[in-house]
C-alpha cells in the first residue's frame, strides 16, 4: 500500500511540473547581402565597431540602453561599413512580440535603428520549426521608412549608392549642455540690460 501511495505521489508531483518551452529563431540582421545593403558608420565616419540585434524588455527604446537585451552581436564587416550578420538557434522567448532594433556601436557612442515594416520578434516552439526573422536594411530602405535614435540616416548611400547608410550621432557631454545653457543665460542678461 505504501508503494502505491508513493508511486501515486510521484505521478501527481511530476504531472504538476512543466517544462518551459523555448521560442527559437534564426535571425539575419544588418546589411542585406545585395546591392543596396546598408552601411554602418561610427562617429568618426569610419565603419562602426559592431552591430547587434536585440530588444527592450520594458519601456521605450532609449539611447541609454536601459532594459536593452542583446540577442546577437557581430563585429565582422565584409567591406567598409557592410555587415551581413546572423544568429542561429537564438532563444527569443523573453523577446516574443517585442520590437527588434539594430544597435550600432562605436567608441564614440551608440545608435539604434529599425525599419518600420519589421515584424515583432517570434520563435518556433519545439516540435514546430524555428522562426526565420529578417532584420536587415536593403535597397528599399529610406530615411522615411526607418526609425532611429541617435543616428544620421542618408538615402542612396548604401552598398553601390543604393539603400541607406546609418551613422552613429555624437551625444553631447553634460558639460556641453551646461555651456550652452550658460551662454543662453548670459545672452539673455545682456539683452535685458540693454532695455
Amino acid at each position: 500500500m505504501k508503494k502505491i501511495l508513493l508511486i501515486a505521489g510521484i505521478i501527481s508531483a511530476s504531472s504538476t511540473l512543466t517544462l518551459s518551452a523555448q521560442n527559437i529563431a534564426d535571425i539575419d540582421y544588418g546589411s542585406t547581402p545585395a546591392l543596396g545593403g546598408a552601411l554602418f558608420y561610427g562617429t568618426d565616419a569610419a565603419q562602426a565597431d559592431s552591430i547587434s540585434v536585440g530588444y527592450f524588455s520594458t519601456g521605450a527604446a532609449n539611447i541609454a540602453l536601459t532594459n536593452w537585451v542583446t540577442l546577437a552581436t557581430d563585429s565582422t564587416f565584409e567591406a567598409a561599413g557592410f555587415n551581413t550578420a546572423s544568429g542561429t538557434d537564438l532563444d527569443v522567448t523573453a523577446g516574443v512580440n517585442k520590437d527588434a532594433w539594430v544597435l550600432i556601436s562605436d567608441a564614440g557612442g551608440n545608435g539604434l535603428a529599425r525599419l518600420d515594416s519589421w515584424v515583432s520578434i517570434s520563435g518556433g516552439v519545439s516540435p514546430s520549426p524555428k522562426s526565420s526573422l529578417d532584420y536587415t536594411f536593403g535597397s528599399t530602405a529610406t530615411v522615411a521608412t526607418i526609425t532611429g535614435i541617435n543616428v544620421t540616416i542618408a538615402d542612396s548611400a548604401g552598398q553601390g549608392a543604393q539603400g541607406v547608410s546609418i551613422s552613429v550621432g555624437v551625444v553631447p557631454e553634460p558639460s556641453t549642455y551646461a555651456l550652452l545653457v550658460g551662454a543662453l543665460a548670459l545672452g539673455f542678461v545682456a539683452i535685458r540690460r540693454r532695455k
